[in-house]
């Protein structure tokens, strides 16, 4: 769950940055390959350390859905960037 909470921390610094000073230049791959390996070794620690006990299982799901949802990160932002694409094609046509 550290590493979890290390890279989901590495998003929302970008996201708070991107919104606070837009005009700043963050390379979104670089951003996506740090918590992509973060998320990674986090996702691999979580399955290292199943045990056959229902509670270890519960548990260790937690982890599981957030270096899972963290990997998912640059497909998400990637659908959101081409939907506002799409929006803003939209409005300027009208």
């Amino acid at each position: 769950m550290s590493l979890a909470s290390l890279g989901w921390a590495v998003w929302w610094t970008t996201l708070v940055i991107l919104r606070f000073s837009p005009r700043t230049h963050l390379d979104l791959r670089i951003i996506e390959w740090t918590a992509g390996t973060i998320a990674a070794v986090g996702f691999l620690a979580a399955l290292w350390c199943f045990r056959a006990k229902l509670a270890w299982l519960l548990i260790m799901s937690i982890a599981l859905f957030a270096n899972g949802s963290l990997l998912m990160m640059p497909w998400i932002v990637d659908t959101l960037r081409a939907s506002d694409f799409t929006r803003s094609a939209e409005h300027a046509e009208r």
